[in-house]
């Protein structure tokens, strides 16, 4: 099995599905390299969003508040990431398991129902070779 060598969780707004000054916000789940998204279920007004701190603008209640959900999100999957490495699993993006599988894997039933609805795209294997 590969050591994971590298992990980043990043934040963006999807302008290009703006609606009405709000648009999807956007997990971005880096492992060595390869890149999973995660689109959550929280739309957020478009001109609230600080691109160069990937944060929502904290000068609002509205937007502290995406801000903390942020970091709910950010903790929540570092949680499973850890978890993942207890198990001796990582992260890929092979396509070789379906995506419910994956889906369990990655972020058990519990914790997504607490995330609301969203979007995985990757996949969870013990051997990714």
């Amino acid at each position: 099995m590969k050591a994971l060598t590298s992990f980043g969780i990043s934040f963006k707004v999807r302008s290009d599905r703006e609606k009405d000054g709000k648009a999807p916000l956007q997990a971005t789940i880096t492992v060595n390299g390869q890149k999973t998204f995660l689109t959550l279920p929280r739309k957020i007004p478009v001109k609230n969003w600080n691109p160069d701190r990937a944060l929502a603008k904290a000068n609002t209640s509205e937007g502290r508040k995406i801000n903390n959900y942020i970091e709910e999100v950010r903790q929540t999957i570092g949680e499973c990431y850890q978890d993942l490495q207890l198990q001796r699993k990582v992260i890929s993006n092979d396509t070789s398991v379906s995506k419910s599988t994956q889906l369990d894997y990655a972020v058990p039933p519990s914790k997504i129902s607490s995330l609301s609805s969203g979007t995985f795209v990757g996949m969870v294997a013990d051997n990714p070779d």
